[in-house]
């Protein structure tokens, strides 16, 4: 099974209603950040764990938020709307909405 038939094809989201392929966009701008954040905390434990079973968890779990984040899912709606792509691109602007959870969730 691939990416593509778990979470649809192209043509599924074009048959969205307007309502569901907004909250699709603030879903696609929102998660990068919290997959991250998953990254960081697990490496974390996986360097600083006590015990191995605990550092083993730790780098599973680095490596499953790592597939999420990699996970071709949305890039293929980028040529759909331009917002889908201004999503992929939010935390990487000086966007002020995009600054403050950054600054606020990594420090």
């Amino acid at each position: 099974m691939q990416c593509a038939d778990a979470v649809g094809r192209l043509e599924n989201i074009q048959k969205l209603a307007a309502p569901w392929l907004n909250s699709l966009k603030v879903h696609a701008a929102a998660l990068p950040l919290a997959e991250f954040t998953g990254v960081i905390g697990s490496l974390r434990g996986a360097r600083f764990g006590r015990d191995s079973a605990w550092r083993t968890m730790s780098t599973f779990g680095a490596l499953v938020n790592i597939a999420i984040l990699r996970s071709p899912a949305l890039s293929s709606v980028g040529a759909l709307d331009s917002q889908f792509d201004w999503a992929h691109k939010f935390y990487h602007t000086n966007n002020w909405f995009a600054i403050a959870p950054a600054h606020s969730l990594m420090n």
